[in-house]
């Protein structure tokens, strides 16, 4: 992947900006490390961004973009709303690769 983030406006379809926290590469994930973005050599991993939409603006968007086209690119996104009392703790225990907070 070359950018794989979430974005937040107020206004549909535009003035997007990324979500702090949520854009791999750049921020950290749950475990305290610099997140990677995936790559060609993570096929069958999950990457889990998990949002508290608690004062978020109104459009979220995801922004995923495929890599250089080296190799193939699959992907597939799910959303999953939930207000959970208890969670596993650790991105194994979820069952994922990374996971990004905000």
């Amino acid at each position: 992947m070359a950018a794989l983030a979430v974005t937040e406006s107020d206004t549909a379809g535009s003035g997007h900006a990324n979500v702090s926290g949520l854009v791999f590469g750049t921020s950290n994930n749950t475990g305290g490390s610099a997140s990677t973005l995936p790559s060609a050599t993570d096929d069958g991993l999950i990457f889990a961004m998990e949002i508290d939409l608690r004062n978020r603006k109104r459009y979220l968007d995801l922004t995923s973009t495929a890599g250089n086209g080296a190799a193939g690119t699959y992907a597939a996104a799910w959303c999953v709303l939930s207000r959970g009392h208890e969670l596993p703790n650790t991105a194994a225990e979820r069952g994922c690769s990374q996971i990004l907070r905000a």
